[in-house]
């Protein structure tokens, strides 16, 4: 052994044997804060937490809660083309007659249709048609014609139907039109009176 070391065996004594494996006594932490400066005598405050406010979730007023909604996109039908009425297909054409008129086409028509003996009738005076609503007479007195006044009857009036093609309804509204569009229960009284003088 040197000079330098020394021996220290003589310092801690030996451990027992019955002591086996136990744990060496725990050391306690000193007490001491460690802020504090040795020399001074000053109590060092303790940190403060800062308060931190609690989450208050939002009211939700019941039968108010807006639940997003997905809207439904729906695609135009396409329509349905109507089929054309076939050619030979009648469909009503009314018009009123006065009284005593519609009873002399009842009796001039005896048993065949109102339409065929309208249509019979056109056919014999749609020529003449324009002596009764076609425009007057120009006079010498330098004055502009009038407007024909519309036909009125004080009688009473009495409803007919006739059954045409859309072709004979055709034909007649062309020549109203051509007439300066007389409505049409005037139109079917000139043309009955015609048909009835003619007769």
């Amino acid at each position: 052994m040197t000079a330098d070391r020394r021996d220290l065996s003589n310092l801690t004594a030996p451990t027992p044997r019955a002591a086996g494996l136990t744990l060496p006594p725990r050391r306690t932490a000193p007490t001491t804060t460690p802020h504090a400066d040795a020399g001074s005598a000053r109590e060092v405050e303790p940190e403060v937490e800062p308060e931190v406010e609690p989450e208050v979730e939002p009211e939700v007023e019941p039968g108010f809660i807006d639940v997003p909604v997905r809207e439904k996109t729906e695609r135009a039908k396409p329509k349905k083309a109507k089929p054309p009425a076939p050619a030979g297909r009648k469909r009503p054409y009314s018009a009123y007659l006065p009284g005593s008129l519609a009873d002399r086409l009842k009796e001039a028509a005896g048993t065949t249709s109102y339409a065929e003996w309208v249509l019979d009738a056109y056919r014999r005076v749609h020529t003449r048609l324009e002596e009764v609503f076609g425009p007057p007479a120009a006079d010498d007195s330098g004055l502009p014609p009038r407007p024909r006044p519309p036909r009125r009857h004080v009688e009473r009036l009495t409803s007919i139907q006739l059954r045409l093609t859309e072709q004979e309804i055709d034909v007649l509204e062309r020549k109203r039109a051509e007439l300066g569009g007389p409505s049409k229960s005037e139109f079917i009284t000139a043309l009955v009176e015609l048909g009835l003088d003619e007769g």
